[in-house]
């Protein structure tokens, strides 16, 4: 009998159960995270977007409109602190 036709040998101590585990390492590439202070081109173009939304909800008054405008208020006022 070739060596490659023997069979396995049984484990003396089968295990009755069988937990399987498994863990995931995940890295950035970075070591730490800076964010860094808006722009004054960014602060700008989010007035922009108020005014318009601001329009558009004088436009066409819907709670949606309203609400739009009222998210792009919230950023601005975000980007000033």
């Amino acid at each position: 009998m070739p060596k490659d036709d023997v069979p396995a040998k049984p484990a003396k101590d089968d295990p009755k159960v069988v937990h399987g585990s498994s863990y995931v390492t995940i890295s950035f590439p970075f070591s730490n995270i800076n964010m860094r202070q808006p722009v004054e081109e960014v602060r700008e173009l989010a007035a922009i977007v108020v005014a318009l939304s601001e329009e558009l909800a004088g436009f066409r008054p819907s709670p949606a409109t309203a609400a739009l405008a009222e998210r792009a208020r919230k950023l601005t006022k975000d980007l000033e602190k």
